[in-house]
């Protein structure tokens, strides 16, 4: 334990002196590697970012024609690894993620199955002002990880991405969006069940108002309705899941 414990705190200590974002991969790659796991992932979780740029928001070393496939059919619209990182803040396993008995999910699972990448262990990150994004490790084998792997794993992840968002550019910069306080607290009201009325009433302001709010903020976010927009507002970091 205790040499897994320093080679946690080395791990940290590398992170925080890297200056770039496919150094820190580099780090969490090998740190994978160390715990068992063939693959390493960090991500920013929104789907917006998907397109072709000058910076890619994430760096993995999965098989290329898996990246290639993920892209080309949108699968992080149907990721139940990204939906689950976007909806907790607590890491969890790929078989924890691919227990959404949906058809959209076990599709992406089964083609994730083809290309070796059936077990895995996810950090989420969540950062104010900052995309979310995740952490991750897997495989085509089953690592069984301590608690105190865990544990250590997800403060290494923590690290990694608060590192790695840096250096993201001028896609960080792309997804800035400014909203005001009040906004803020109108879309975590309703982020977490309150209905306009019930916002209103929480705010000292009418449900009209609230109502005026979620327009404003649709339009900024480029959303179509008030699900939409919340789950937008939290890839963006705008409010806490």
């Amino acid at each position: 334990m205790a040499e897994s414990f320093k080679n946690t705190l080395d791990a940290v200590d590398s992170l925080w002196a890297c200056n770039s974002s496919e150094a820190v991969f580099d780090i969490v790659a090998e740190y994978g590697r160390g715990l068992g796991f063939e693959l390493a992932i960090i991500a920013c979780c929104c789907p917006m970012l998907m397109s072709p740029r000058k910076s890619a928001p994430f760096h993995t070393n999965c098989p290329q024609k898996w990246v290639e496939l993920y892209a080309q059919h949108d699968f992080m619209s149907v990721d139940p690894i990204v939906q689950l990182a976007m909806r907790s803040s607590r890491p969890f396993t790929a078989k924890t993620a691919f227990a959404d008995g949906s058809k959209q999910a076990q599709a992406f699972r089964a083609a994730a199955v083809e290309h070796g990448l059936e077990f895995g262990w996810f950090i989420p990150v969540h950062i104010a002002d900052r995309p979310s994004g995740l952490v991750g490790f897997g495989g085509a084998s089953e690592v069984q990880l301590t608690v105190f792997q865990k544990l250590e794993s997800s403060i290494v992840g923590q690290v990694a991405y608060e590192r790695a968002s840096l250096y993201f550019g001028d896609i960080m910069a792309e997804t800035e969006v400014s909203i005001s306080d009040r906004e803020r607290a109108v879309l975590t009201l309703v982020a977490r069940g309150k209905t306009n009325w019930e916002a209103g009433a929480a705010l000292s302001i009418s449900e009209y108002s609230v109502r005026d709010y979620l327009k404003a903020l649709s339009a900024k976010l480029q959303t179509s309705n008030r699900t939409h927009t919340v789950a937008r507002a939290m890839q963006l970091g705008l409010i806490a899941p």
